[in-house]
């Protein structure tokens, strides 16, 4: 007995059907499935990679979203190699030694000896930090090099060195806590004259945003001409066939290593920045 299944591949032939041969339609269903999940999937990765280059491409365009390793990533020039490693000793040395010395030549930590002018201004400062520092996080979550680590989002190969770019989100994601940590110690444990405190505090805000100030009109134009090419040819739904003849349409996925340092970073450092922000306020206006 033939199954409705099984036909010979004459039979076939004749009854325009597919040559299926002894194999259950389930199965045959199942294999299309998969085969248009692949699709779908390949499609996707290949969109989601193109849709980065946008997203570059409109930062470049607007003159902000891309740093000194952004540019450092795109453009490995010795020039732009010292200009990153320079920005990652202040990054990583100044704020830290701003802190630590303030808490070195701190006399006591809770003298309780200001009075309530001192108590409030200093606590109404912290609160306006807490509502800056969610600020700086929300925006700094929402970057496109941010999306690369957090959601596994390729890069075209047009990018030359992508290991810049986690690098950069886990300075910035430092630089965040430790300018944020660096406001709160100042305030509520510096001995210094308010002149003092006051240049102390522009010195954590200049750091903190020295990857950016460092960037020049030109290297954003630079940046937005490398990737106008792919960016155009997302909005046409057609990338150039020259970037796929040359390779550079292909994406390339974040190194696990960065992406999970990165995060780790991310949830260690911040998180409780969280709440010792939310406690600073409060310790500040009883023990100032």
């Amino acid at each position: 007995m033939t199954l409705p299944w099984q036909h010979d591949e004459e039979a076939a032939k004749g009854e325009g059907l597919p040559l299926v041969h002894d194999r259950h339609p389930s199965d045959v269903a199942w294999e299309k499935v998969h085969r248009e999940e692949e699709a779908v999937i390949k499609d996707l990765a290949v969109e989601t990679h193109v849709q980065q280059a946008y997203n570059i491409y409109e930062a470049a365009q607007s003159g902000s979203g891309i740093n000194v390793y952004h540019v450092t990533a795109f453009f490995p020039r010795p020039s732009n190699y010292l200009r990153a490693l320079i920005c990652v000793t202040l990054q990583l040395v100044v704020v830290p030694s701003i802190i630590v010395t303030t808490i070195h030549n701190a006399p006591t930590y809770c003298p309780k000896t200001g009075d309530w002018t001192g108590k409030l201004a200093g606590a109404a400062l912290l609160v306006y930090a807490n509502f800056t520092l969610i600020s700086q996080r929300f925006t700094f979550s929402k970057s496109w090099d941010y999306a690369y680590i957090e959601k596994d989002v390729g890069l075209p190969k047009l990018v030359r060195q992508p290991t810049w770019i986690p690098v950069g989100v886990i300075i910035n994601i430092i630089a965040l806590a430790a300018a944020n940590l660096g406001v709160v110690v100042l305030l509520t444990l510096s001995s210094s004259s308010s002149m003092s405190m006051l240049l102390n505090l522009v010195a954590l805000t200049f750091v903190w945003e020295l990857d950016d100030q460092l960037m020049s009109k030109r290297e954003y134009k630079a940046v937005e001409i490398l990737f106008r090419e792919m960016a155009q040819g997302r909005q046409l739904k057609d990338v150039s066939q020259n970037l796929k003849a040359r390779g550079f349409f292909e994406a390339q996925q974040v190194q696990v290593c960065w992406k999970y340092l990165a995060l780790a970073l991310d949830k260690i450092i911040v998180w409780p920045l969280y709440i010792v922000m939310l406690a600073a306020p409060i310790f500040h206006a009883i023990c100032y």
